[in-house]
């Protein structure tokens, strides 16, 4: 019996047979230079295992792995397809057949234990720590910062900042909603082939804590499309008057912007994010469209581990597009966008940017 809903199904059939206009938006296929790498390719691969029409090798499970979910393909799908969630449910299938790649396992492992990778765990105990101490009676908001801030001592700086600054905007105490086993909404997991489910209904349902009875702000695209956690841009954008204020006496600058692929796809904040920009005096000098080809770094975690070679060629093949933009460094809001500065061309987070500008 098929572990796919009969929307799954529906999809997958919808898929295997397509004119594959998907093909010509994926960074997989490109930066593996294999069709059997695209949206297509992975959902025939998971059809076909779903009917038992080929043997399930570990080869041919790992291969399910081959996507840098980006979001990129439902752009192009004629049929509006979720391929994610399609792809998701096969590995989750290929997981508890025991064909987790071996590449994967730390990465599966760390996720277990705190829901992400995270190379500093004593800056991150002493964040978690600073944030016990706050009162519950003065928070006026939750935020869960996207879990990529926890890797490393500058996203817990980054976090640190992005508390005060909605503190002072909100006027109170804004609570970090993670946690010491979990830094991550469950969306790296769900990538990953393993189960989720637990953590977002931890999210959804939290109780006896401010997750309940305050806004909740993410800048996680996955926890605010799947979750409907609000996205922090647009509350940075509905602030845009007091943002301004408080660089009114600064010069302006100009920066050449990136819109993270996934982010831009599931909670739109590009035009927040120009709001912000604007707001703070920061000019963008040029920014990506989203149908341009080379428009993702194929840095998605799971997909760095999986394919790190391929990961490296998509994201050099997208950071050559920005050499010679004006001098100027690029800036992005990709939760993933490190990934262009392993392939050679560093990358500001955007945040870090409003984030100096705003002090």
């Amino acid at each position: 019996m098929s572990a796919h809903s009969p929307k799954e199904l529906r999809t997958l059939d919808y898929c295997t047979w397509c004119p594959r206009l998907c093909h010509f938006s994926c960074p997989s296929a490109l930066g593996e230079a294999s069709e059997d790498a695209s949206a297509w390719g992975l959902m025939t691969l998971a059809r076909t295992l779903d009917r038992n029409e080929m043997p399930a090798t570990q080869a041919s499970l790992e291969r399910l792995w081959s996507c840098a979910s980006c979001y990129r393909c439902q752009s192009f799908c004629k049929h509006g397809n979720d391929v994610p969630t399609v792809l998701a449910t096969a590995r989750a299938n290929a997981v508890r057949a025991g064909a987790l790649p071996m590449s994967l396992g730390p990465l599966a492992e760390q996720v277990a234990t705190r829901g992400a990778a995270v190379d500093d765990p004593d800056g991150l105990n002493r964040l978690l720590a600073r944030e016990r101490s706050v009162a519950e009676k003065a928070v006026v908001a939750t935020f869960f910062p996207g879990c990529d801030h926890a890797s490393s001592s500058e996203g817990h700086t980054r976090v640190r900042r992005t508390l005060a600054l909605l503190g002072e905007l909100l006027g109170g105490e804004v609570k970090l909603a993670w946690r010491e086993d979990q830094v991550c909404c469950g969306g790296t997991a769900k990538r990953l082939g393993l189960d989720d489910a637990q953590r977002r209904q931890e999210l959804g349902t939290d109780s006896g804590t401010s997750v309940n009875t305050h806004p909740r702000i993410t800048d996680c695209a996955d926890l605010a499309i799947r979750d409907g956690w609000t996205s922090l841009w647009s509350v940075l954008a509905a602030h845009s008057s007091e943002l301004g204020d408080r660089c009114g006496d600064l010069s302006p600058v100009t920066v050449a912007l990136h819109g993270g692929c996934r982010e831009r796809r599931l909670a739109d904040t590009s035009r927040e994010e120009i709001a912000v920009l604007e707001a703070t005096g920061i000019q963008v000098v040029t920014t990506r469209a989203v149908n341009d080809v080379d428009e993702c770094c194929a840095g998605d975690p799971v997909y760095r581990e999986a394919r790190p070679d391929a990961s490296l060629r998509a994201a050099a093949a997208a950071a050559d597009s920005w050499h010679g933009v004006d001098g100027e460094r690029v800036t992005s809001a990709c939760r993933c966008a490190a990934q262009f500065t392993a392939a050679g061309t560093p990358v500001r987070s955007l945040l870090d940017v409003v984030l100096e500008r705003c002090a």
